[in-house]
């Protein structure tokens, strides 16, 4: 369940957001213009991917009250919020 929780759109958007993030910070050393632009699009991804994984939790009819709670309360206070599609196992 493990990998094909990885090939989940909004995964993949989290992956993304974070290498562009990673690059836009290395770039940005090297004092390139394009540094900004980067830096915005890893930032605006990482939002969308945040946004989306908050829905994900409410929108999961397999998770009970407690559980729901726990999962939302790890997705709003420790972005990057894609844990929940990697370990959370849906049977």
């Amino acid at each position: 369940m493990l990998k094909q929780n990885m090939f989940y759109p909004a995964f993949l958007i989290g992956v993304l957001s974070f290498l562009c993030f990673l690059i836009g910070v290395f770039v940005n050393s090297q004092n390139h213009t394009a540094a900004e632009y980067i830096l915005i699009g890893g930032v605006v991804l990482g939002f969308i991917h945040w946004v989306w994984s908050i829905i994900d939790v409410f929108s999961n009819h397999n998770l009970d009250g407690r559980s729901r709670a726990l999962w939302i309360t790890l997705v709003i206070i420790v972005p990057p919020g894609r844990r929940h599609d990697v370990l959370h196992d849906e049977t």
